[in-house]
């Protein structure tokens, strides 16, 4: 039995060795409409990585797993690096309108069924709508979240009360020190607000400090 057990042993090393050998020795690439499925599927909008991916792994050269992997993360760093650069230009400036063209994204907009109005108004528009199964602005933004699928998403309010320059900020944040949350507050040192009473100011210093001691925020 034991004999039997060392031979099947055997055979399962030698079979994991080949297999995994097989992924090391293989030969990697893509033709040009398995890259334009691979982007159709990611949603990529932009030439920058079309161009850059397709000049990585779009050749009749075979390709270690090494040289693949290392091929498709130039590609993004360059067209990370290129679209980082334009939207630092567009921060110095402050052409916050050619800054928003530089990211890819969709606009979803949560409201209740019976707002018909607001449907009606946008219906033309290339929106998606989320129905809200409750009323009111707590309840859109729990829907917005539930049906957001990025990695990150921040609740930014259009009242023009926030810079929008604190999102990237906020992001590197968030990138550089391992980060799950960020809570901004116009209460941290260097910000500031400037249509506070001494009424609100008092009240939002309060709730700032329930919020750090409830939620163990850290500034």
């Amino acid at each position: 039995m034991k004999r039997i057990q060392n031979i099947g042993l055997v055979i399962f090393l030698i079979g994991l060795s080949l297999f995994t050998g097989t992924i090391f020795t293989g030969s990697f690439h893509l033709s040009p409409s398995a890259l334009d499925a691979f982007i159709m599927e990611k949603g990529y909008q932009n030439e920058i990585i079309k161009t850059e991916l397709t000049k990585a792994f779009v050749t009749d050269d075979p390709l270690t797993i090494f040289e693949f992997s290392d091929r498709v993360r130039h590609a993004y760093e360059v067209a990370n690096n290129h679209y980082d650069l334009l939207i630092a230009q567009y921060d110095a400036e402050k052409n916050w309108d050619k800054k928003g063209k530089q990211y890819q994204y969709k606009i979803d907009i949560v409201l209740h069924a019976t707002d018909i109005e607001t449907i009606q108004s946008i219906k033309n528009y290339n929106v998606n709508i989320i129905f809200q199964k409750n009323f009111g602005y707590g309840d859109a933004i729990i829907e917005g979240i539930n049906n957001c699928n990025t990695d990150y998403f921040c609740i930014f309010n259009a009242d023009g009360s926030f810079n929008p320059a604190e999102i990237d900020n906020m992001f590197k944040s968030m990138q550089n020190r391992e980060l799950d949350f960020i809570f901004a507050s116009r209460y941290q040192i260097g910000s500031g607000s400037e249509d506070d009473t001494i009424i609100t100011l008092i009240g939002n210093y309060i709730f700032t400090y329930i919020g750090k001691i409830f939620f163990h925020l850290k500034t």
